[in-house]
């Protein structure tokens, strides 16, 4: 935290200038900024969910990162394969393009959820405590 003038202040800090303009100041000097919007595929796209892909693909622009669209469907009971298209038409519709994503990949797919899932499944290992405890490395 840095302190100015008496006045404490967070080393970073969002701060609206404009109403769709959002600028990040940082004392800290990472690597690009990723940030994502993984949405549920179990329905239709609605404005809250719109509104915060739009944000976040504000915030990618104005630090010259990346928006990345995950697809979260691990609720296999709910989840709708014409949603997963509608969630890609409506941001498209709305004028919000992603850098990676579904049919686009990139570094870190994939990016439909349970596709990760099972890439990882080999590294979980599901037993009782007992067993785990006497078995350790």
């Amino acid at each position: 935290m840095a302190c100015l003038r008496g006045v404490f202040r967070p080393s970073s800090v969002l701060h609206l200038r404009h109403p769709f303009s959002l600028m990040f100041y940082s004392t800290q000097t990472d690597n690009a900024v990723r940030v994502r919007f993984a949405p549920s595929p179990t329905g239709f796209l609605h404005i809250g969910g719109l509104r915060t892909a739009f944000v976040n693909k504000l915030f990618a622009l104005q630090q010259n990162g990346r928006f990345i669209l995950r697809i979260e469907d691990t609720d296999k009971a709910r989840c709708h394969p014409e949603a997963l298209r509608d969630i890609i038409r409506s941001l498209e519709w709305s004028g919000i393009s992603f850098d990676e994503g579904p049919g686009i990949g990139g570094d870190y797919g994939p990016y439909i959820q349970v596709r990760r899932s099972s890439l990882i499944s080999g590294c979980v290992f599901i037993g009782d405590i007992q067993f785990i405890l006497s078995n350790r490395f």
